[in-house]
Parts: structure tokens; C-alpha cells; sequence
């Protein structure tokens, strides 16, 4: 009895164990190849790689490629193929996307052997990288002593941020410490190439420019900093200067003299409210003013320019009028709009052209208006604005075709003539 339990316990062992030490499966139908074990060997942006080693007794190996969407569905990205190398590399994929490799040994025809199971590998590409942002030319030309010309090409599409400014607060300065202090000037970002005009500096100042990529949402750069190789200084300002003496005042009344520094200069004086101008200059609105005839510069084929904008100070506007009279060559007309919709606008005007008549052709549309040839003031509603501007166009059109150009001041010599 006990060799007989005996001879059972050795029978039983013999039955587990004596089955062959290859990985292969003894099946139904025959014995099903070993699953390839599959790694990823290489991973970018647009593409990974995978290897395995040899099945035994495969003749091939057959894959597809699929793609897991946000909701965990798999979409198809190659359909099944078949191939006799052990090592695979898929391109122009996704960045960032997660990927289902599966792959199968296949067993000769007539072998006895059946094919193996799927290997399942996962494999995910990494997030896009942008290219490292370089600057083929930042130049800064033509200096006045209140603005400068500025043209900036990148190297790549990427969003950069640039900024001219005083070379003193960031000479010496590391790039870190550059962003750092212009950081809090950052409201939006350019790309692509810049070419335009900066205004708003100081006379007889040294200035550079800076430009670095930027991520508005990390608040961080994404760049070194690039900047002029040699920074420029802005000219003196040789305008005129009107010294002014404020005399005599009463409730209504104030005597004040003007002397302007050039002896028979025309120049603009007018009495203005203090709390209207207080801490403000005319060049933050010449700026805005200009940064509308950059946006749409059709409007400088206008041959009255009708300029409006809210939040302008209307104690400056008529300065500014004047400013960009000298800039056009044109009669400006600027109009400051206030909280209730209301335009309060000053006009200059050059030699030959009645601003006051041209005004005065719109006066059904008008709340007030008044002046004479060269200057003028008017009030209107904001929704009038545009109307207002194609009237004063038409009358100008219809009532002077030909507007006097500006005239040129030069010196030039007799040779300049006769070529000798």
C-alpha cells in the first residue's frame, strides 16, 4: 500500500513537471509561440521607436498602431501590417499623445505551430518643444529727441516681448534682472517681424532695445535676452520754448504773456483747466494718436484726419492737433470722448484750408462748434463720430480738390542744379 501511494505521488509530480521548459504552450491545434516582449528604445515629439528580441520558430511578426483619445477609446493609426524585422519606428505622430503598440509572432505555414498571443505596449510622445528664439536684427534708427525707428526680426514665429528703454536701468544687469524689472510692463506679446515707430522718449538720453520670448501664462521668458549692440542717444530738443508769465487775475480774467525763444514763430497758447492736464503730457496722447494711424493707416489718405479716443485729456487735445499737423501735413481734428458718450475735439489746420467752414458743414450733426480758418472747436456724439468723418472729407473733396503741401526747408548749393 504505501509503494503504491508512493508510486501516485511520484506519477502526479512527474505529470506537472514533465511538460517541456520552453515558453511555447502545447494547445489545441498545436503549440502557440512565446509573446514577443517589446520596449521602447527611443521617444520624441513626432515619433518613437520599439525592439524585441527573436521568437523562436516565428517566421514573422504582424503589429498595428492605435491612438487613445481623451475618453480612453482607441482610434486606428496603422492598420495591420507584417514584418520580419524585431524592431519598429513610427513618425509624424502627435506630441504629447498616448499610443498602443500591439504586437504578435507569426508561425510558419505548415510548422504545426499557431501564432502567439498579442504583446501590449503603451508608448506616449513628449510635448511639442518651440524652437530656441534667436534675433537675426534688432536696429534702432533715425533718433529724434522724442522717438526712434525700431525693427526687430526673430528668428522663428515664436511670441516675444520688446521694449525700448533707458540704457541705465539695465546696463550691467543680468538676463534675469532684465526681465525682472520690465516684467510688470508685459500686457501683450509681438511675433514675427516689428518695424515701428516708438515715441514718448527722452531728449539728449542714452537708449537701447531689449527682446526676449515670453509665456504670458508661466510669467516667465523663454529666450535669452537679445539687445542693441550699441545703444543711441537721443538728440537735444531744439524746439521752441514759450516762456509764460501769468499777471494780473481776476474772477473772470487773467493777463498772461507768452515769449516764445524764435522771433515770429506761430505758435498755439490757450488757458486750460489744471486738474484736466495734471501729471499728464501731450505725448501719451500723440502716442495713442499714432498708434491709431498705425492700425489703420487708410486713415492718412483722409484729407481732414478726425482722430477720437476715450480717457484724452481734453486740455492737450489741441496741442496734440498741432503736433500731428506737423507730422501729416494735413488739417487734424482731435476729439476727446468722455464717460457719456460726449466728444469735445480741437482742430489745427494748414495755409489754404478753412477748418471752420469744413466744420461748419456739419453743424446738423454737431451739439457745438466754433473757431476760425486755422483752429477750431466742436462737440459731438460718440455715434456721429464716423459720419462726422466722411462729411468732413466730402466737403474738403468737393470744396478744396488741392491741398497746399507743407513747405520743404533745405539748404542746397548751385551745383545741386547745374550738376558741375
Amino acid at each position: 500500500m504505501r509503494k503504491f501511494g508512493l508510486f501516485l505521488c511520484l506519477s502526479l509530480l512527474f505529470a506537472f513537471t514533465g511538460c517541456s521548459d520552453s515558453d511555447d504552450v502545447e494547445e489545441q491545434g498545436g503549440t502557440v509561440l512565446a509573446k514577443p516582449s517589446v520596449a521602447v528604445t527611443t521617444t520624441t515629439s513626432s515619433s518613437f521607436k520599439v525592439a524585441w528580441d527573436a521568437v523562436p520558430n516565428a517566421e514573422s511578426y504582424k503589429y498595428r498602431l492605435s491612438q487613445e483619445n481623451e475618453t480612453g477609446d482607441e482610434l486606428v493609426v496603422q492598420p495591420e501590417n507584417s514584418t520580419s524585422a524585431t524592431a519598429l519606428a513610427f513618425g509624424d505622430l502627435d506630441p504629447k499623445t498616448k499610443y498602443i503598440l500591439r504586437v504578435k509572432a507569426v508561425a510558419a505555414a505548415g510548422s504545426g505551430l499557431t501564432d502567439s498571443e498579442y504583446s501590449k505596449i503603451f508608448a506616449t510622445t513628449l510635448a511639442e518643444e518651440a524652437a530656441e528664439l534667436t534675433f537675426e536684427k534688432i536696429a534702432a534708427t533715425n533718433p529724434t529727441y522724442e522717438s526712434v525707428d525700431v525693427e526687430i526680426v526673430p528668428s522663428a514665429e515664436n511670441l516675444y516681448y520688446w521694449q525700448v528703454v533707458e540704457n541705465s536701468l539695465i546696463e550691467g544687469k543680468s538676463d534675469r534682472e532684465i526681465v525682472a524689472a520690465l516684467k510688470e510692463n508685459i500686457s501683450e506679446l509681438s511675433s514675427g517681424t516689428v518695424r515701428k515707430t516708438v515715441h514718448g522718449l527722452k531728449a539728449d538720453t542714452e537708449y537701447t532695445v531689449v527682446a526676449f520670448g515670453y509665456d504670458l501664462d508661466a510669467g516667465k521668458s523663454t529666450s535669452a535676452v537679445a539687445r542693441l549692440e550699441t545703444a543711441f542717444t537721443t538728440p537735444a530738443d531744439d524746439r521752441m520754448t514759450i516762456a509764460i508769465t501769468v499777471g494780473t487775475v481776476t474772477a473772470e480774467n487773467a493777463h498772461v504773456t507768452f515769449a516764445p525763444s524764435t522771433a515770429n514763430a506761430d505758435y498755439f497758447a490757450d488757458v486750460v483747466v489744471a486738474a484736466d492736464i495734471a501729471g499728464k503730457t501731450e505725448m501719451e496722447i500723440v502716442r495713442a494718436a499714432q498708434e491709431l494711424l498705425d492700425a489703420e493707416p487708410e486713415r492718412l489718405e483722409d484729407r481732414v484726419i478726425l482722430l477720437w479716443g476715450r480717457d484724452w485729456h481734453p486740455g492737450v487735445i489741441g496741442i496734440v492737433a498741432s503736433r500731428l499737423v506737423e507730422k501729416t501735413g494735413r488739417p487734424v481734428i482731435v476729439v476727446s470722448v468722455d464717460e457719456h458718450g460726449e466728444g469735445k475735439g480741437s482742430g489745427r489746420s494748414v495755409q489754404g484750408f478753412n477748418l471752420h467752414e469744413c466744420i461748419a458743414s456739419c453743424a446738423d450733426i454737431l451739439l457745438r462748434f466754433g473757431g476760425h480758418a486755422m483752429a477750431a472747436g466742436l462737440s459731438v456724439r460718440e455715434e456721429d463720430l464716423p459720419t462726422l468723418r466722411q462729411r468732413l472729407n466730402d466737403w474738403a473733396a468737393r470744396e478744396c480738390p488741392v491741398l497746399r503741401t507743407p513747405p520743404l526747408e533745405c539748404d542746397l548749393s548751385v551745383h545741386d542744379f547745374t550738376g558741375s
